[in-house]
C-alpha cells in the first residue's frame, strides 16, 4: 500500500505518525504526495503502520532485500514472493545461505 493511500484510509492517524517520525504533518503529507520518503524513515513507517506500508513500496529504488538479508529472487523462481515477506514462511537455517542456496561453510 502506498503511504498516501494509508493516510487516506487511516484518517486522523497522520498526525500521530508524523509526531512519531519527528516530522511535521506537512512534511509527512509532502513525502506521501510526492512518493519521496527519505530511505532512513522507511523502516519506522513500516513498523508504525504495522507493515501496511512496506519499505519496498515506499522506496523501490533501495535494495531492501540486501538490508533484510534475503534473496532478491522469489522463492522457487515463481512470483510467490520473498520468504521474509511471507508471514510464517520458513527462514534459512544457520547452515544455509540466503543468496545461493548452497550450504554455508562449517564453523571452525
Amino acid at each position: 500500500m502506498l503511504l498516501i493511500d494509508w493516510l487516506k484510509e487511516k484518517k486522523g492517524r497522520g498526525a500521530g505518525l508524523a509526531r512519531d517520525l519527528g516530522v511535521s504533518q506537512a512534511s509527512l503529507s509532502k513525502f506521501a504526495a510526492e512518493n519521496a520518503v527519505p530511505a532512513a524513515r522507511c523502516p519506522t513507517i513500516e513498523r508504525l503502520t504495522e507493515r501496511a506500508v512496506t519499505c519496498e513500496e515506499l522506496r523501490p529504488d533501495v535494495e531492501w532485500h540486501v538490508l533484510r538479508g534475503v534473496s532478491a529472487t522469489p522463492l522457487g523462481g515463481s512470483d510467490a514472493g520473498f520468504a521474509a515477506e511471507i508471514p510464517g514462511a520458513p527462514r534459512a537455517s544457520a547452515n544455509e545461505s540466503n543468496f545461493t542456496g548452497a550450504p554455508a561453510p562449517e564453523a571452525a
